[in-house]
C-alpha cells in the first residue's frame, strides 16, 4: 500500500525540499526523517530539466521509503511558464507513477486565473479528467489556490468547495493578512473550514502577519508545511522543523 496523506489523527509535520538535483534531494530527506518528520514535499518544477526523468523521481521516492510525498510542478515565477499547462499535467502523472502519494493540482490549470481557480468550464473539465486519472494511477490529489492577498470567509469557502466539488482529496488555500484585525479573522476561517468543508484542508497566510503557518494545525489545518533549514531555494515564511517540533511539543505538555 502507498503511504497516505488521509486519515491520520494528527497533522503530519511534512518537510519541504526544494533542490536542484536528485542527489541533493535524497540527502535532505535522511537529514528530516532522523529530525522528526512525517511525511515529505517536494518542489520538482525546481529540478535541473535533465532530472526530470522517471530514473531520478524514483531514486527520490525509494529514498523516502514509507513516508507520505507530497510534490508539485507549478509555472515557473513571472509571466513565461516553466512549460505548457498540459506539459504540468502529464509531469504530474508520471511522478505519481513513480511512486508520489500527493499531487498538488493548481486551481487554474488549464486556464491561468488571477487566485488560482479558474471558472473556465472546459479547464475545470480538464481538472476533474486529470484527478480521474491521477486517482486511477493510485494517487491523492491537493488542489491549490495561491490567492496571496487578505480574503473574506465567504469568498474562502467559495474556493475550498470548488476544490471539493473537482475531486481533491484535500483542498490548500494561501492568503494574506497584513495586521492583527485580518489575522484574526484567518483563524477564525479556519475554524468555519473546519465545520463546513468536510474535506482536509491546509490554510495558509502570508503577508505581516503569518502566524497560521505556526498554529494552523491546531486549529484543523491537515498538516504543517515546513523546511529542514532556511537555504537559498527555502520558503522562507515556512518554519523550520525544529521550530514545529518545540511549537507541537509545548502544546502537547500543556493538556
Amino acid at each position: 500500500m502507498k503511504p497516505t496523506f488521509l486519515g491520520h489523527d494528527k497533522p503530519l509535520k511534512t518537510v519541504m525540499i526544494i533542490k536542484r538535483t536528485p542527489t541533493e534531494i535524497i540527502d535532505e530527506i535522511a537529514l528530516a526523517k532522523a529530525s522528526g518528520a512525517d511525511a515529505l514535499g517536494f518542489q520538482l518544477e525546481k529540478l535541473l530539466p535533465e532530472y526530470r526523468t522517471e530514473e531520478c523521481y524514483k531514486a527520490i521516492f525509494h529514498a523516502a521509503g514509507d513516508y507520505p510525498t507530497y510534490f508539485t510542478f507549478y509555472r515557473c515565477p513571472g509571466d513565461k511558464p516553466l512549460c505548457s499547462d498540459e506539459e504540468i499535467a502529464e509531469e504530474l502523472k508520471k511522478i505519481t507513477r513513480c511512486g508520489g502519494t500527493i499531487a498538488d493540482i493548481m486551481g487554474d490549470l488549464f486556464c491561468r486565473t488571477e487566485g488560482e481557480l479558474t471558472d473556465d468550464a472546459e479547464a475545470i473539465a480538464k481538472q476533474k479528467k486529470l484527478i480521474d486519472e491521477i486517482h486511477a494511477l493510485g494517487g491523492e490529489v491537493l488542489m491549490s489556490s495561491h490567492v496571496c492577498k487578505y480574503t473574506p470567509s465567504d469568498r474562502v469557502m467559495e474556493i475550498a468547495n470548488a476544490h471539493k466539488e473537482r475531486g481533491a482529496d484535500v483542498c490548500k488555500i494561501v492568503t494574506n493578512a497584513e495586521d492583527d484585525t485580518q489575522q484574526i479573522d484567518n483563524l477564525m476561517i479556519i475554524d468555519r473550514l473546519k465545520r463546513e468543508l468536510g474535506l482536509p484542508f491546509l490554510y495558509l497566510c502570508g503577508g505581516k502577519c503569518d502566524v497560521l503557518r505556526r498554529v494552523g494545525p491546531r486549529f484543523g489545518c491537515c498538516m504543517w508545511l515546513c523546511v529542514y533549514d532556511h537555504d537559498d531555494l527555502a520558503v522562507k515564511s515556512q518554519p523550520k522543523l525544529l521550530q514545529v517540533r518545540e511549537t507541537v511539543n509545548a502544546f502537547e505538555m500543556n493538556k
